[in-house]
């Protein structure tokens, strides 16, 4: 699972919540929690996954993390953690149905940018990680310069405001979501397929597609780290709901 020859051994006994189980990373991610002897609970909206059934033991509920009983369900797991994959991650099917995508991936960091006290924006798990204002403009960023670069719009990149408070940041994740929304309805189909500069760990280039689709995880990702910070700090992430 890791680099780190004890981590495995630390995770035997610990209650942990896996959304997203039926994707290609929670899959695999929750047979090696399974292994290691972690309380695995499995959240996902599909009926089953392409990647195999989870190990006999992982509890699976089938719901979506919007729905209202999602904070009970956790809850009642008592977990030590949640690892929050569950995104939509179709290209297509983001272009088909804007609308969904944006309840999944959009609204739900908008609502844990927006549920984080002011107060919190600077804080950080350790000095070697980003604040949760680090995080939010991360997200921001990231996601314009990639649709940017796939779009092939070659405008230049928004200016920083003098001072990042937390509403100049929800204003940003706000355009930018906006900016990746208008631009994903212009990508052509040869542009999907076409191969970008991407310097990712052990791979230089990558398709349109393929980047677009790292940048719908790369939410997802830091979305729960976010969440994570706000546990820290004894504040309850928002609901998803539609």
């Amino acid at each position: 699972m890791t680099a780190d020859p004890g981590l495995e051994g630390r995770l035997a006994g610990r209650r942990i919540v896996v959304t997203g189980e039926h994707g290609a990373i929670g899959s695999h991610l929750v047979r090696r929690l399974a292994a290691a002897e972690a309380h695995v609970l499995c959240l996902d909206h599909a009926p089953g996954s392409p990647h195999g059934r989870p190990p006999a033991h992982v509890r699976t509920v089938r719901c979506d993390i919007r729905c209202p009983q999602l904070p009970d369900i956790i809850s009642a797991h008592r977990p030590d953690t949640v690892i929050h994959l569950a995104a939509q991650v179709g290209v297509p099917a983001s272009v088909a149905q804007p609308g969904y995508d944006a309840d999944v991936n959009i609204r739900g960091t908008i609502a844990v940018a927006e549920a984080m006290p002011e107060e919190f924006y600077g804080y950080k798990a350790n000095p070697a990680e980003m604040s949760f204002a680090g995080l939010m403009v991360h997200i921001a960023n990231s996601n314009q310069f990639r649709f940017a670069q796939i779009s092939e719009d070659k405008a230049p990149a928004p200016a920083a405001p003098k001072q990042w408070t937390k509403t100049t940041i929800i204003d940003r994740l706000r355009e930018s979501f906006d900016y990746c929304i208008g631009k994903l309805g212009t990508i052509t189909e040869e542009q999907f397929k076409k191969p970008f500069q991407v310097d990712w760990y052990q791979r230089p280039t990558a398709s349109g597609a393929q980047v677009l689709l790292g940048m719908y995880v790369h939410t997802a990702h830091h979305r729960a780290q976010a969440e994570v910070y706000m546990r820290a700090n004894n504040i309850k992430p928002p609901d998803y709901r539609p």
